[in-house]
């Protein structure tokens, strides 16, 4: 188990959380780096509230306003009692707000490029300022030091990326900067690229446009749609990101303008300090040219 002083970290899933779960195994193993203290997710049914509950996370369903059913009680404390936020309220366990229950602060602008990290819309301009809103009040009460994105399917307004700058990581499934947005794996079939793989970055302003941490290949093979591809790219992600996670989380990041340099324990570059990989062994995390598969 990680120390209580350890990096506090906050995981932002909308799906099944296959690599919330991959996160939750790392820290349960003591390879994370830091702990997971709050999981937040915008969708009732998202089974990334289920595996946080599982773990014994607070699992929190986050609302940019009041009206929610009962049916929307998604989230748990990780002790039985559902959790639920809107923007600008308070965490409230078993339920909404009360009727005529006003929120706190609302000190957050939205924008952004509009549409869901999936492609999807998200609303007018003033629905996703509803969203900042209750996503940076939802963080404030965690006091994260890193945020993790984990298929959280909402592009992140500038005032959010703005409050956690370089301190937000998101992982997608191609090599960028090629095939960013929506659908990569159908882009990496449809210009017939013959290696692919996934990136983990830190997030800015556009979409997939952050500063580069981790990247590992993943070959196309023949006869690949873009599922099969996906699945592959997905085992990668699961070994690749709790380690980009776990050198954010123990200081060995250093981000300069674009560039992403890698220390070793002593806070030296890697190289200079005799190692390559984030178990400091002087290997990489995989192994190039085998399609990902980690040593």
């Amino acid at each position: 188990m990680a120390p209580a002083d350890a990096c506090r970290i906050v995981v932002l899933a909308s799906g099944a959380g296959t690599n919330l779960q991959a996160l939750l195994d790392a820290e349960r193993r003591g390879r994370l780096g830091g702990r997971i203290v709050a999981v937040l997710s915008d969708r009732p049914g998202a089974g990334a509230l289920d595996r946080a509950r599982a773990a014994g996370k607070p699992a929190v369903l986050i609302r940019p306003d009041g009206g929610m059913a009962a049916a929307d009680r998604a989230g748990s404390s990780g002790r039985g009692a559902p959790i639920q936020a809107q923007a600008g309220g308070r965490v409230r366990p078993g339920g909404p707000r009360a009727p005529g229950e006003t929120g706190g602060r609302t000190d957050a602008r939205g924008g952004g490029t509009g549409g869901r990290r999936d492609g999807g819309p998200s609303g007018a301009v003033g629905d996703r300022s509803a969203w900042d809103r209750a996503i940076l009040a939802e963080l404030g009460r965690w006091r994260p030091d890193l945020v993790v994105l984990a298929g959280f399917m909402r592009i992140l307004g500038p005032a959010v990326v703005a409050a956690y700058r370089n301190r937000i990581l998101n992982v997608h499934p191609s090599l960028l900067p090629a095939f960013p947005g929506k659908d990569a794996p159908q882009q990496a079939l449809a210009h017939g690229v013959k290696v692919t793989g996934c990136t983990v970055h830190f997030v800015d302003e556009g979409v997939d446009t952050g500063p580069i941490l981790l990247q590992a290949p993943v070959p196309v093979l023949e006869g690949d749609d873009a599922a099969t591809l996906h699945r592959r790219i997905q085992a990668v992600e699961h070994r690749l990101y709790p380690a980009a996670v776990r050198l954010v989380a123990t200081g060995r990041v250093r981000v300069e303008g674009r560039r992403v340099r890698l220390l070793g324990p002593a806070g030296r570059p890697w190289r200079e300090a005799g190692a390559q990989g984030p178990d400091g062994r002087g290997r990489p995390p995989w192994k190039a040219g085998d399609g990902g598969r980690w040593r």
